[in-house]
């Protein structure tokens, strides 16, 4: 017996069971299931077209997709060793363009002549190091500052003043009578004109405290082998010294 009905779309078919059959039987193409003792129930259920179609149409756009992204990406990578193969050789070609890269060609091309590329270098070198071993440092160094000067100037010495104004004077005196009258004491009020030398000891300490200009250039000459330098240049030229010898040997 079938049945069929038009909102599922599902073919049922009605088939004698065995009496005691409880199991759950599958097939390749459908699903027994026993009910009771009487029939069973044969579900095929059916994809509709247009789901089958979206299904076949998101296979295939994303199968696109992914062979985009990797023809985009074996694209890219191929641009990429293009770039740095230009790259190289743009820097090949300044490379080469150098004093280095022409000296270098022109070894490649006669390499008994690198013998005396190598001498003429190492030689020159050596001449170098005992060149600084040998120099001095000459400069002049400018100066220019305000030097303070705080110090104390003591003073002792017989010297004259000239007074340049009248200079009034009381002074206390004492007064002798002629013919043993005896003495009586005063004061003697008087000027002094202007003009005047007056002869005076001067004996004190006189506090000096200012700053003073100093502006001049220093010469200096320092030997190089007076500096911390010296044993870093020695060091070096016992170093390169054997490498010398050496390629004067050969």
């Amino acid at each position: 017996m079938q049945d069929r009905s038009n909102s599922t779309r599902q073919r049922v078919a009605v088939e004698p069971a065995a009496a005691s059959s409880t199991d759950l039987v599958a097939t390749a193409s459908r699903r027994t299931i026993a009910v009771g003792n009487a029939k069973t129930i044969v579900v095929q259920p059916r994809i509709p077209m247009p789901y089958k179609a979206m299904i076949w149409f998101s296979f295939g756009l994303n199968a696109l997709l992914l062979l985009l992204l990797l023809v985009g990406g074996l694209y890219a990578l191929n641009l990429y060793n293009r770039a740095q193969a230009q790259l190289r050789t743009v820097q090949a070609a300044m490379a080469m363009n150098s004093g280095a890269g022409q000296r270098l060609t022109q070894i490649q091309q006669n390499p008994s002549s690198a013998m005396d590329t190598a001498r003429y270098a190492v030689n020159e070198l050596m001449g170098s190091i005992e060149g600084l071993q040998g120099a001095h440092i000459r400069a002049n160094i400018p100066i220019d500052q305000q030097l303070p000067i705080a110090l104390e100037v003591p003073v002792n010495q017989q010297t004259a003043v000239r007074t340049t104004a009248p200079v009034p004077l009381v002074v206390p005196a004492r007064f002798t009578l002629p013919g043993g009258g005896g003495q009586i004491n005063g004061s003697v009020a008087l000027s002094l004109p202007a003009g005047m030398e007056l002869p005076i000891n001067l004996n004190m300490t006189i506090p000096i405290s200012s700053s003073v200009p100093v502006k001049f250039d220093v010469p200096v000459d320092i030997p190089m082998q007076e500096t911390e330098l010296a044993d870093d240049f020695q060091r070096l030229h016992n170093l390169v010294e054997p490498a010398a010898e050496l390629i004067k040997a050969r």
